[in-house]
């Protein structure tokens, strides 16, 4: 049944939200570790989860940005308030509007899948203003939408039935060594792979960051 509907303008286009009610999916619950993932967000890779996936980055505003600079430059040289210069304003911000929309799908798509396969989901409290500050990650930081992913695993969670535990953005994840709790006194992000000061193996930081988090979501829920 739909009960309200939405219009809005947005970069010259028109959009429509429907908001409807339906009865909710009967969810099966599992308890067991099987059903609990970890997931190590990042830059390069979008997020690893605790069994070895690796989500790929999609990138869409780094893809964009060629075309969004032409378009930018063409505004530039347009005289302001100029019918020109406002279908130009339009088109660029119809350009992001499209990175958002893609961004956006391809976040639902993920955090619905994480919350259809899993009980339960761990991930960290990652600081992403402060890490902003860092001019040579801020605008691979922003393309990723950390923050937006994590709001949209919490609703999900909650709709489903699931459980969403934020681990503290302190915790070493990746500088721990899942199997034996060896510590590396020092990570890079450069440092992809690590030798373990204590077993000698050699680990993916990405894989081993996962697992932690997932062994640290378990043991805050006394699992």
């Amino acid at each position: 049944m739909i009960k309200a509907a939405t219009v809005r303008r947005k970069a010259g286009r028109f959009y429509a939200s429907v908001r409807l009610q339906m009865d909710a999916p009967a969810i099966q619950k599992n308890d067991t570790n099987d059903d609990a993932v970890g997931i190590d967000m990042g830059i390069k890779t979008f997020a690893v989860l605790s069994d070895g996936t690796a989500i790929a980055n999609p990138r869409y505003l780094i893809t964009a940005q060629r075309k969004l600079r032409t378009q930018q430059k063409r505004l530039s040289r347009m005289r302001k308030g100029s019918n020109q210069y406002e279908r130009q304003k339009k088109k660029i911000g119809r350009l992001h509007a499209k990175v958002a929309n893609q961004r956006k799908d391809f976040q639902h798509k993920w955090s619905g899948k994480l919350t259809d396969e899993n009980q339960v989901l761990c991930m960290e409290d990652l600081h992403v203003r402060g890490m902003s500050k860092n001019r040579r990650l801020a605008k691979h930081i922003a393309d990723t939408a950390w923050f937006q992913f994590r709001t949209f695993l919490t609703y999900k969670a909650k709709q489903k039935g699931r459980i969403l535990v934020v681990i503290d953005r302190f915790y070493a994840s990746s500088r721990i060594r899942s199997a034996c709790d060896a510590k590396k006194a020092s990570l890079t992000l450069d440092e992809r792979t690590w030798v373990c000061p204590s077993c000698g193996k050699k680990h993916d930081r990405d894989k081993n960051a996962a697992i932690n988090i997932k062994q640290e979501g378990l043991r805050k829920l006394g699992a």
